[in-house]
């Protein structure tokens, strides 16, 4: 999921998986947010312009000065206009232009799954706190094309195997242009070690023609 405008990654105000929910446009709740990237990112395209906003609240930022992954603070992000604060929900509902009522609901079922005294409606089931400490933050992200999957077949020498399983001598190949690491859904973290590995190893192989 990317920034709107320019597709970034950045941005992003998630801070894990277990404290954070996306709402669409009408301020609801549309699909487990731990589930698979290709699951989060079929539901998403399904929502009214393919638009949601990630929200989190002070336990995810416990200060102005706390940073996302990409070293951005929360209260950089918010003076930017790239994330919204307010100390409550319903404020934040008018900020992001959401229905209040079914944004407000939309968390409010969230934390009964947390607290264990409702069943999640998409069967949730990673958890830790509550979105029930102000201030409570959004964020929009839309769906961004950031890495490549499928491509070329390599053995474990990096040489490029051809359609009949046969190598393609003086052909080698590593990272996204390759295929079968990641299977049918991004493993994430593993990008950069796999292009750092294969990389290496492809380039040693060419300057020995192995």
């Amino acid at each position: 999921m990317g920034d709107p405008v320019t597709g970034s990654l950045s941005g992003n105000i998630e801070q894990g998986v277990q404290n954070r929910i996306f709402v669409n446009k009408e301020g609801e709740r549309f699909v487990d947010e731990g589930a698979r990237r290709d699951t989060m990112t079929k539901a998403l395209m399904e929502q009214t312009d393919a638009y949601m906003w990630v929200i989190v609240d002070k336990n995810s930022y416990p200060t102005g000065d706390t940073k996302n992954n990409f070293n951005e603070t929360i209260d950089d992000l918010v003076a930017a206009g790239r994330a919204f604060k307010a100390d409550t929900l319903e404020d934040l509902a008018k900020q992001i232009g959401v229905d209040p009522v079914a944004f407000v609901k939309s968390v409010e079922d969230f934390n009964k799954a947390v607290d264990g005294t409702a069943k999640d409606e998409f069967g949730r089931t990673l958890f830790d706190k509550k979105l029930d400490t102000a201030p409570f933050y959004a964020g929009a992200r839309v769906p961004t094309v950031h890495h490549t999957m499928g491509g070329v077949s390599i053995n474990a020498d990096a040489q490029v195997i051809d359609a009949n399983g046969n190598v393609i001598k003086g052909l080698y190949a590593a990272g996204e242009v390759t295929g079968g690491l990641h299977g049918t859904n991004r493993l994430g973290g593993n990008a950069l070690a796999d292009i750092n590995v294969f990389g290496r190893i492809a380039g040693k192989n060419a300057a020995t023609m192995k």
